[in-house]
């Protein structure tokens, strides 16, 4: 684990590859106690016109072979696991909130993935690359929720971003996609050995990350799609939706 540590800085085979995206302003959204930093986002203009917004996530391969031991057990586990007495990461917390994670104002590796729109949201290519990045910023769920309120806001990439996950996720509607826009529940202990119950509701912010994640895994799909990999899809079959007159007829 310390070599791990200690290769943070450090070129690793196939480095030379990736691609310096460090002078990207990119930000990070996560809840006020989040630890482990394992995704980010970045938005710039296009000189032909319109937007390409990078979707960052954490890249552990580089420092790790397949048959590692950390690798099998972080596969086994599949995810980090958030319980009442505290969360269980897929890496020790030593790498997970380390050399494991984008860490504000430090070169990180990532997988970025990215998107072309045009101005009014359409998408126009798409594709991913082994990269560097550089956190600039590191804000919570509530602090872009106040940003977006704001009138006029004060960050007008975050409203651009915003504008463009609102169009996307308005697309994959229009294909048939059920959103089911509920509170989520949480669960946290306290320092006196209580849990608390933590209800989240589906803010802006939230679903703005929400669905930067979707596109991500929506990007990785289709690369695998058309390069025959062997990769674990999930989909959802269109949900034929009742419509506003049957509905209506349910009403009290």
């Amino acid at each position: 684990m310390q070599r791990l540590r200690s290769l943070a800085g450090q070129d690793c085979p196939g480095d030379e590859d990736r691609l310096d995206l460090t002078g990207l302003a990119s930000l990070s959204i996560d809840d006020a106690g989040t630890i482990e930093v394992d995704d980010a986002l970045a938005l710039e203009s296009r000189a032909a016109g319109g937007w390409r917004l990078w979707i960052h996530v954490a890249d552990p391969t580089a420092l790790l072979s397949l048959t590692n031991p950390l690798t099998m057990e972080a596969c086994r586990r599949g995810c980090s696991a958030y319980l009442s007495h505290g969360a269980t990461p897929m890496f020790p917390q030593p790498l997970a909130q380390g050399v494991f994670s984008l860490r504000p104002g430090q070169r990180c590796r990532a997988l970025s993935f990215w998107l072309d729109v045009d101005d009014d949201g359409h998408a126009l290519d798409e594709g991913w690359i082994p990269s560097w990045v550089r956190l600039s910023t590191a804000v919570t769920y509530n602090d872009v929720d106040d940003l977006l309120g704001m009138a006029p806001p004060e960050e007008d990439n975050l409203l651009e971003l915003h504008r463009i996950t609102l169009h996307l996720n308005q697309e994959r509607r229009a294909a048939g996609a059920l959103c089911l826009e509920q509170p989520e529940a949480r669960f946290r202990p306290m320092a006196d050995g209580r849990i608390a119950l933590e209800v989240l509701e589906p803010t802006p912010a939230r679903q703005l990350v929400a669905e930067c994640m979707v596109l991500a895994g929506q990007i990785a799909g289709r690369y695998g799609q058309r390069h025959g990999l062997p990769l674990p899809y999930r989909g959802q079959v269109a949900s034929p939706l009742p419509s506003a007159q049957e509905l209506a007829a349910f009403s009290p």
